[in-house]
């Protein structure tokens, strides 16, 4: 069975929680497992060196914001897929990306 491996890089303990459950149930519902790890900082994110399969991170933490841990992450090589979460459009230009709603 596959199994992910889920960072969640945000220092708001609600929108963790949140981000943990929706991906619990749609493992569940596709019958796969995750293995989910929550870090509240891109500091302690960048210092586990784990290796992740997809990582959804807030661009606004206090200390180093998830740009520039998104940039160190690439920086080692590492490839996985990175979900920006934020309330904010600031960036979108910057990083030519594209935002979606979660409903």
């Amino acid at each position: 069975m596959i199994c992910l491996k889920i960072a969640l890089v945000d220092d708001e303990k609600i929108y963790k929680d949140e981000m943990s459950v929706i991906c619990r149930e749609f493992a569940a519902e596709n019958q796969f497992n995750i293995e989910i790890a929550e870090y509240c900082d891109g500091e302690s994110f960048l210092n586990s060196k784990a290796d992740y399969s997809i990582v959804f991170m807030d661009i606004y933490m206090n200390g180093m914001d998830g740009i520039l841990t998104a940039q160190k992450l690439r920086e080692r090589g590492n490839n996985c897929l990175l979900i920006f979460m934020t309330s904010s459009g600031d960036h979108m230009p910057r990083l030519n990306i594209k935002p979606c709603k979660w409903q």
